[in-house]
């Protein structure tokens, strides 16, 4: 008793001292690797049309989800971190992000590192850090000591189109994933200055190059895979998280096969025809509520075509939306969830032209949606069927085969996309377009060849 009286006694004194006592980090923070959102509340991009105010609202979302106990990614960094650094050097190394335009960032780069590079001047300094805005997404880097002796890492987000672009197709994730990587190591080595950055017993994996054609190469290699494997892996943790999983207004670009099914005025099946092409689904703000969350999804362009056994088009209905929604089984579990669109097309089959629509749906593991089995229930657009209801009635199938639509989306599969045609699909591929120049740090990842987009569902 005597021991907790003085606990609480030197508590008491504690929060009576000037200050009191320092209010506790959050519970996502770690002891080591302490990363901030040092971003202004208001957008500072000048110019709105690069970096609209609904995308940097977006991007503070998202690296606040990112940073949140729920998606481990944090708690995972600082755990390597302690794992390579010993215990008697461990103490707290702040990692600031911030959002800058290149005024600022060649500002505050040269401020920051001058006294790390003595033998260059102002000017140099600011020509550094203009050629790495240009060239960039985001830059990561080690600040010198400040007054208390203690260095930062500080990682700078270009207002730049690259911004806005990340947040609709979705890689804005992956690069705040790949800076926080570099942050890693760099919190490392300022915890262990003594080590050389090539010592495999210090560091897991190097810092990565800027040359092109290594990122598959192991370290003994001179290569960077390490490097963009903990990238992926990082990823994948994030993205358990239903809020970042699914990125509101994100936009997918993919392929699309599909097995349409062909009736006849009677509503007797004539056959089944495969068709494939280009698809476009943009995805809309969670709604629902946090034990029940439904995310809006639509397909918002789709062209799939067929020569055999019949000349068969395929393709969105423009006077009518393909919305659907994905649902999560459990607010605090992503996957498997629910999903569902029905779908409303145009399409010709030989010589006729016609309207169809109808409801396909499947069990979803993972977004993106790639190799999910989207098929036909026999309903057509409505309510989405009570949870329960493992079959739909025999009216429905019946009322669906004798509508005067002609045609049924019997299935559809999204593929994995291969945006350069290198044998690696993009969720595998550190660099999707093949240009040298790595997805995260790379203002155009992917192509986007095939793009449209939905008032009220995707921004633009």
């Amino acid at each position: 008793m005597k021991a907790l009286r003085f606990l609480l006694l030197g508590l008491v004194i504690a929060a009576l001292l000037p200050g009191g006592m320092p209010a506790p980090r959050a519970a996502a923070q770690g002891d080591v690797f302490v990363p901030s959102d040092k971003s202004p509340a208001k957008n500072p991009c000048p110019d709105k049309g690069k970096v609209p105010d609904g995308d940097y609202a977006a991007f503070k979302e998202m690296l606040k989800n990112v940073f949140a106990k729920e998606s481990g990614v944090i708690e995972d960094i600082d755990g390597q971190v302690k794992g390579r650094v010993p215990d008697d050097d461990e103490r707290a190394v702040e990692v600031e992000f911030y959002v800058v335009d290149e005024e600022e960032f060649k500002k505050e780069y040269s401020g920051d590192v001058d006294s790390l590079y003595p033998e260059k001047s102002k000017a140099s300094l600011e020509q550094d850090a203009s050629n790495i805005y240009g060239a960039k997404t985001a830059y990561t880097y080690i600040t010198e000591p400040g007054g208390d002796g203690k260095q930062k890492v500080k990682v700078k987000v270009f207002c730049k189109d690259s911004l806005r672009m990340g947040m609709i197709d979705g890689s804005m994730l992956e690069t705040i994933i790949h800076e926080l990587v570099h942050a890693k190591l760099y919190v490392m080595r300022i915890l262990r200055p003594e080590k050389a950055p090539d010592d495999k017993g210090a560091f897991p994996f190097p810092d990565h190059d800027e040359k092109g054609g290594n990122d598959g190469d192991d370290w003994d290699k001179g290569g960077d895979k390490g490097f963009y494997d903990e990238v992926k892996r990082l990823l994948q943790k994030a993205k358990k998280n239903p809020k970042l999983a699914f990125v509101p207004g994100q936009t997918l670009n993919g392929e699309f096969a599909a097995v349409i099914e062909l009736y006849d005025v009677y509503g007797l099946l004539i056959g089944t025809a495969p068709v494939a092409g280009r698809g476009t689904i943009v995805l809309g703000p969670a709604g629902g509520s946090p034990d029940s969350p439904e995310i809006p999804i639509e397909i918002v362009a789709m062209e799939l075509t067929s020569t055999t056994p019949y000349p068969v088009t395929i393709r969105e209905d423009p006077l009518r939306s393909s919305t659907g929604t994905i649902r999560p089984h459990s607010g605090s579990v992503s996957f498997p969830a629910a999903g569902f669109f029905d779908v409303f097309f145009d399409y010709q089959v030989s010589l006729v032209k016609g309207k169809g629509g109808n409801r396909i749906a499947a069990v979803v593991d993972g977004w993106p949606p790639f190799g999910m089995h989207f098929a036909w229930d026999g309903q057509m657009p409505g309510p989405l069927p009570p949870p329960d209801v493992e079959n739909p009635p025999p009216q429905h199938m019946l009322a669906a085969a004798l509508s005067p639509n002609g045609v049924v989306v019997a299935a559809l599969i999204l593929t994995d996309p291969d945006s350069d045609g290198d044998g690696v699909t993009d969720d595998a591929d550190a660099d999707d377009d093949n240009d040298g120049t790595p997805d995260a740090e790379d203002p155009r990842p992917r192509r986007l060849s095939f793009r449209a987009v939905a008032p009220g569902v995707a921004r633009d």
